[in-house]
This record gives structure tokens, C-alpha cells and sequence, in this order.
């Protein structure tokens, strides 16, 4: 509803809300951000429990350390909704939690595939 508002006419990725519609419309980017958020902010926040049930369970330690990670980076893409809602002058503290959100997804993944490959007879 918030990209209707804005009436933009930039791309829907990255809307140009100043030249759209002038300042009013540049308020509303920001919630339109947020809106975007919301849903991986969800889903991230759903895995919380079982990520920390296989950080504390007896699995293999790469799975933990993966779990762990997949874990740092559900609660900073979590974070990253009201993150989005900060003043410009927060830019660099909004930065820090969307690429710590993504390194956390991407390494933790990457753990996940190096404790599958350990486990592998060699062909």
C-alpha cells in the first residue's frame, strides 16, 4: 500500500521516491523498506527455536557451529525491519545488520555443507 502512496516511478527495488513526488514521498520510502522487511524478518524469527535447539543439542560440532551462525544471522535479518526505520544518519549501523544478517545465512549454510562433506565416504 505504502508504493501506491509513494507514487513512484522509479523501480519497484529501488524506488526514486524524491523525483517522484517530492519530500512527502521520500518519508514514505522508508516504510516501504520496512514493508519489504517484514517477511524475511518473520521467517527469521520462526527458526529462532529450532536453531537453538540444535545449538544446544548433541549434534556434530559442525552442525552446531552452523546453527549458531544460521542463529546470528536470523536475529540480525530480525533486527533489520526496525533497523530500516532509523534516521539516515544511522546509515552505518544499518549496513552492519544487513550484511551481518546475510554473512550469518551464508556462513552457517557453508557449515552446514562442510559437516555433510566430512560425513561422505570418498568415492
Amino acid at each position: 500500500m505504502t508504493f501506491f502512496l509513494m507514487g513512484s516511478y522509479g523501480s519497484p527495488a529501488a524506488p526514486n521516491a524524491q523525483a517522484a513526488g517530492g519530500v512527502g514521498d521520500a518519508d514514505l520510502a522508508s516504510y516501504f523498506t520496512a514493508a519489504g522487511r517484514t517477511y524475511p524478518a518473520f521467517v527469521s524469527l520462526v527458526l529462532v527455536p529450532p536453531l537453538l535447539a540444535a545449538v544446544r543439542s548433541g549434534l556434530p560440532r559442525t552442525v552446531r557451529a552452523g546453527a549458531l551462525l544460521v542463529l546470528l544471522g536470523a536475529v540480525f535479518a530480525a533486527l533489520s525491519l526496525p533497523a530500516a526505520l532509523t534516521p539516515p544518519s544511522w546509515a552505518d549501523a544499518q549496513h552492519f545488520v544487513n550484511y551481518a544478517a546475510v554473512l550469518g545465512y551464508v556462513l552457517g549454510l557453508v557449515a552446514f555443507w562442510f559437516s555433510r562433506a566430512d560425513r561422505e565416504p570418498a568415492r
